[in-house]
């Protein structure tokens, strides 16, 4: 598949991994919008639930990150 916007890659490694944080489509693809692609997928049918997880910063403190996952 040749993959041409970020909309696009997000949802390839959606369909590819299952799921995508904030951070590695940052990594991977270069987008600090993640969450705005995952809402426009939405809004074209695509169930994407957002699954909360909570790890600790470089300073200790707990902080929490939302996993986008595609329900199949």
């Amino acid at each position: 598949m040749k993959v041409k916007t970020h909309e696009e890659q997000i949802l390839w490694h959606l369909q590819r991994y299952g799921s995508i944080t904030d951070a590695k489509a940052r990594n991977y693809y270069h987008t600090n919008r993640c969450s705005e692609y995952i809402r426009r997928l939405r809004e074209k049918g695509h169930n994407i639930v957002t699954e909360w997880e909570t790890t600790k910063d470089a300073f200790g403190r707990k902080v929490k990150y939302g996993v986008y996952v595609l329900c199949r």
